[in-house]
């Protein structure tokens, strides 16, 4: 069996777990992100990291399983980067997923191919 087939099974054995609790098919885990409250002492690009809602924070990517296990996490984002943009820079990844939508959670779709 070839390294691709053993990955292969496990993308799908991952797959039908989250499917046992979240009736969403071909689905691996879910995306989102959350705002980090930070302090202000950023010097010239403090107003980067100025949430819309005017407090200073850091826009934490997280992706976590079946079993709620964060599975990445990415915290490169400023606070003034809105979600979607932080979403954007995942689907154009070198992963080469998607984010769609199931139940109103972004969910990375699993690559069973």
């Amino acid at each position: 069996m070839s390294h691709a087939d053993d990955q292969r099974g496990i993308l799908q054995h991952g797959s039908l777990l989250f499917h046992r609790v979240s009736h969403c098919p071909r689905v691996l885990g879910c995306i989102d992100c959350t705002h980090i409250p930070i302090s202000a002492c950023l010097g010239d690009n403090e107003g980067d990291y100025v949430h819309r809602k005017s407090f200073h924070s850091l826009n934490i990517q997280a992706t976590c399983d079946h079993r709620c296990i964060i599975t990445s996490l990415e915290a490169k984002w400023p606070g003034s980067v809105h979600d979607s943009r932080c979403l954007h820079c995942v689907t154009n990844s070198s992963r080469g997923s998607s984010v769609e939508c199931c139940s109103g959670t972004g969910v990375m779709p699993a690559s069973l191919s």
